[in-house]
C-alpha cells in the first residue's frame, strides 16, 4: 500500500517516520533520544516513507513495463518514442503519462506519478535503463534510493 500511502502530505510522512526511528532505537538498543539516522540507512537498510514509495512504485512500474505480467495495464505506459518520431537518448526507455493533470490530485494518480519517478530516478542512474532482471532492478534501486536517503 505504499504505492497510495506515500503520495500522502508530508506531515503524515512525518509521524510515519518517527515510528521508524522508534522501531529502529528498539531493534538496535538504542536510548529514546539516541540518533538513529545512520543506523537506519548504513546497518538496518530500511527505508523512510518517502523512499519506500519510490521504491515500491518503481518496482511495480518495472513489473508493469519490462515484465507485462498483467494483462489489464497493458498499453498503461507508452514510451517516449512512441508518442514521437525524434529519436533522443532517453526515448526507448523513459514514459509518457497517458494524460495530462489538471490539479495536484490528479498529480498523485499511479500512472502519472509513476512515470514521472521513472523518468527522475532511471536517468539519475544510468545503468537502471537496460536491466531487464527485476532482482537484479531491485537490487541496484535499493543501493541507489539508500544513498540519497
Amino acid at each position: 500500500m505504499s504505492c497510495v500511502w506515500g503520495t500522502a502530505p508530508d506531515k503524515y510522512l512525518k509521524e510515519a517516520e518517527k515510528v521508524i526511528r522508534s522501531l529502529a532505537r528498539l531493534v538496535l538498543g538504542r536510548r529514546k533520544y539516541d540518533s538513529v539516522a545512520n543506523s537506519v540507512k548504513t546497518d538496518l537498510e530500511w527505508f523512510m516513507p518517502k523512499n519506500m514509495y519510490i521504491y515500491r512504485t518503481l518496482c511495480m512500474m518495472f513489473k508493469l513495463v519490462r515484465l507485462n505480467n498483467v494483462p489489464f495495464f497493458e498499453g498503461y505506459f507508452s514510451k517516449v518514442c512512441e508518442r514521437h518520431d525524434h529519436s533522443t537518448r532517453n526515448s526507448n526507455y523513459n514514459y509518457v503519462s497517458s494524460f495530462n493533470p489538471y490539479s495536484e490530485f490528479a498529480k498523485n494518480s499511479f500512472n502519472y506519478s509513476a512515470t514521472t519517478l521513472w523518468n527522475n530516478v532511471v536517468n539519475l542512474q544510468p545503468e537502471l535503463k537496460q536491466v531487464q532482471n527485476f532482482i537484479v532492478f531491485k537490487r541496484k534501486l535499493k543501493t541507489r534510493l539508500l544513498e540519497l536517503q
